[in-house]
């Protein structure tokens, strides 16, 4: 392992800096959703990480979000998600935004999670934007979008993954845990889940059950070399 010289650091502020300008708007935009760059800025937030104000101002620029904004462009970043080099890019930025940033950028995909779930691209954003969330209004709204009649949508679409991390940020801030399994037990056609209580969340815990579904055994976890 070698030491980064001071160098790096200097020169990667100035880069940052740059592209977070205002008058980099429109170059930093296409290069968000170009195939050949858009890693390239990927790159660039995880080595920024360490610089909290750089990071911050290189995220929001990528999501179009002004100096002295309440939130981001709506129109810009449902773009972002939805295109293939653009999402990965979104994915990225949600890693890096605070989480005090959550709340603006979530009210951009108000309305359109469930479509979005659908989307081959769009819905590994839904998932890192449940993986961020953390306070009950945010999984609050998301069970709103997702849960209930929509989880039998969900499985329709093959989407498991998003599923399973509304499932992780509802135990994560404690809230709509009862409300999802009684919503999966509904799309899976459990007609009497308190005949096997434990099954919807051993799925989701990806845990095997014993031979009867109401035995009171814990649930033994499945072995990887198996």
């Amino acid at each position: 392992r070698h030491p980064v010289p001071k160098s790096f650091t200097t020169r990667l502020r100035s880069i940052g800096e740059e592209l977070a300008a205002p008058e980099s708007t429109a170059e930093l935009s296409d290069m968000a959703l170009n195939s050949a760059s858009a890693p390239v800025l990927q790159l660039l937030l995880l080595a920024a990480k360490a610089n909290k104000k750089l990071s911050l101002a290189v995220s929001r620029a990528l999501l179009r979000w002004g100096e002295g904004e309440k939130a981001p462009d709506k129109a810009w970043v449902l773009k972002l998600a939805a295109d293939e080099s653009g999402s990965h890019m979104l994915e990225a930025v949600l890693e890096a935004l605070p989480p005090a940033d959550l709340q603006p950028v979530l009210e951009c995909f108000r309305g359109s999670l469930l479509q979005m779930s659908r989307q081959k691209t769009a819905n590994h954003v839904v998932q890192r934007l449940m993986d961020k969330a953390v306070e009950a209004p945010h999984v609050k709204l998301l069970l709103q979008e997702l849960g209930g009649d929509h989880l039998a949508e969900l499985l329709q679409w093959n989407r498991a993954g998003v599923i399973k991390s509304l499932a992780d940020a509802c135990a994560r801030a404690e809230v709509g845990q009862g409300e999802l399994v009684r919503g999966l037990a509904g799309a899976m056609g459990l007609s009497a889940p308190a005949a096997h209580p434990r099954l919807i969340p051993s799925l989701l815990l990806l845990r095997t059950l014993p031979e009867g579904f109401a035995d009171t055994g814990a649930p033994k976890p499945i072995s990887p070399f198996a």
